[in-house]
């Protein structure tokens, strides 16, 4: 039996899971999109940490524009596409003509346009890169660009960009570009939103310019799911493929409690429990008796590989941390240099600065590794 329960990877939307409050803030700027007069966009941004749900809510929320009527664009950043301005232009016009192309709301002959639409603005672009002193500004250009498609299309437009923070890493400005070109497009009554993931510190990074995009973007922060947020998690799979599986509530509470509700966590566990039984009841006691398969996987799966990009010393003082507690202060771990050597996990994501000269681990299963390997 094919298991019901997706890790690595965003969550199937007809299983999409919680998160009431964030989609009722996305409901609404969509339908703001759609029926605002006089055109008033709000642009979302959906921020969080590694395996929070981010893409799961962007692809959700895709479902749900394309339910409302709008032409969805969702684009798949990499440092590549964002290495400059031109190359992330360059990227979303092309992006939006294979969109056009694989929607069903629009006909042969706008389709044929849009790709006229492509050749010529690709063709220019890459006229103005080679001049090296371009006639106008890469983000005029997409402006123009956008108006031009708009023109052509006259259909309630989202452009989701998946991993913003790549273009806020190579070229910070960038953002308050696309603040100033979606303010721009909204003068000429053109129907553009703008969504995007990144992230917590997307707009962080970039504090001279951050207040202006902080106001421009509506904030939607995802953290870890609340109990019964797991329960819809662990449950929905199984009653919308109508497998006869059941998790007793206790064993439930369990997976919320060490994964923290964390999505990513969460997901891993129910998978590997139905990987031991796909019909009946999961006891608690069942769950015990396949914890530490479980966990061995689990290891395998995240933590080694975590532990690896940590130096000799920097191990050290993680193994000295797991033995501490939850949470550490800087005194309490005798080690040379202890400071530097978490300002490096910290920027390795492996530790949390919670306070002043205080820590944790990123999750508390990372501690409970390095407890049993040390």
């Amino acid at each position: 039996m094919i298991n019901p329960y997706v890790t690595g990877f965003p969550a199937d939307p007809k299983s999409f899971a919680g998160r009431g409050k964030e989609l009722g803030e996305i409901k609404k700027a969509i339908d703001y999109i759609v029926h605002s007069e006089p055109v008033a966009p709000q642009n979302v941004a959906i921020v969080g940490d590694w395996g929070i749900g981010k893409t799961s809510l962007l692809n959700k929320s895709k479902t749900i524009a394309l339910d409302n009527d709008c032409f969805v664009c969702k684009i798949t950043l990499t440092p590549e596409k964002c290495k400059d301005l031109d190359s992330f232009v360059y990227s979303t016009i092309d992006e939006l003509h294979n969109a056009v192309w694989d929607s069903d709301m629009f006909a042969p002959k706008l389709k044929e346009k849009v790709s006229e639409w492509k050749i010529e603005s690709l063709k220019v672009l890459g006229m103005e890169m080679r001049r090296g002193s371009a006639k106008s500004t890469p983000s005029t250009f997409f402006k123009n660009t956008l108006l031009d498609l708009w023109k052509r299309l006259q259909k309630p437009t989202i452009i989701m960009y998946d991993d913003l923070h790549y273009l806020a890493d190579s070229y910070p400005a960038g953002l308050y570009d696309l603040r100033g070109i979606f303010q721009e497009l909204r003068e000429y009554d053109c129907r553009f939103m703008l969504m995007c993931t990144g992230i917590s510190t997307l707009f962080a990074k970039i504090r001279g310019l951050s207040e202006p995009l902080m106001r421009f973007f509506e904030h939607v922060e995802l953290r870890s799911f609340t109990l019964d947020e797991t329960k819809e998690a662990i449950h929905l799979p199984l009653q919308r493929l109508k497998i006869e599986l059941e998790f007793d509530c206790d064993v439930v509470e369990t997976i919320h409690t060490k994964a923290q509700g964390h999505p990513s966590f969460v997901m891993f566990f129910a998978h590997d429990v139905f990987e031991y039984k796909q019909k009946g009841i999961i006891t608690s006691e069942f769950f015990d008796s396949i914890y530490e398969k479980i966990f061995s996987h689990l290891a395998a799966a995240r933590f080694i590989e975590d532990l690896a990009i940590a130096g000799e010393k920097e191990k050290e003082v993680l193994f000295k941390m797991a033995g501490l507690g939850e949470e550490v202060g800087v005194k309490e771990i005798k080690a040379p240099n202890v400071s530097v050597h978490l300002k490096r996990l910290v920027e390795k994501n492996l530790v949390v600065k919670i306070g002043r000269g205080r820590y944790k681990f990123y999750h508390p299963l990372f501690r409970e590794y390095l407890e049993m390997v040390g």
